[in-house]
């Protein structure tokens, strides 16, 4: 087996092609601190979001590598990226599914997005 494994990615944020990328094995542990550091590195976005102004940065912040990394994982094992996906949707509903989502307009600036009403807040409207 080789030291290193290679994957492709979408090249540049365009997503106008591919590039391959080598990567080395992790363990559980290593995985984990990288996972604190990327997600740190995804607030951190979603904070330059704010700034821009924009209106759910953290949301879109998290969406848009969410996007990323399920059309990422489908270039490189499509198998593997439906059942990823068939568990996200159960996931998904089963976390969700004592809320209500809505979409909703904004007046300002004409958008729309998904909201996601908590039922206590349901309730009382």
């Amino acid at each position: 087996m080789s030291e290193f494994s290679y994957f492709r990615v979408p090249y540049g944020s365009g997503l106008c092609g591919w590039q391959n990328v080598a990567t080395r094995a992790l363990d559980g542990e290593r995985f984990a601190a990288h996972q604190i550091e990327f997600t740190k590195l995804l607030f951190g976005y979603s904070v330059y979001l704010r700034d821009v102004p924009c209106e759910s940065p953290l949301a879109d912040a998290f969406f848009a590598t969410m996007l990323y990394l399920l059309e990422t994982l489908d270039e490189n094992s499509p198998a593997e990226a439906n059942r990823c996906a068939i568990q996200l949707k159960q996931f998904i509903e089963s976390v969700f599914a004592s809320r209500e989502c809505r979409v909703v307009s904004s007046p300002r600036t004409g958008s729309c997005h998904v909201g996601v009403v908590p039922p206590e807040r349901h309730a009382s409207e």
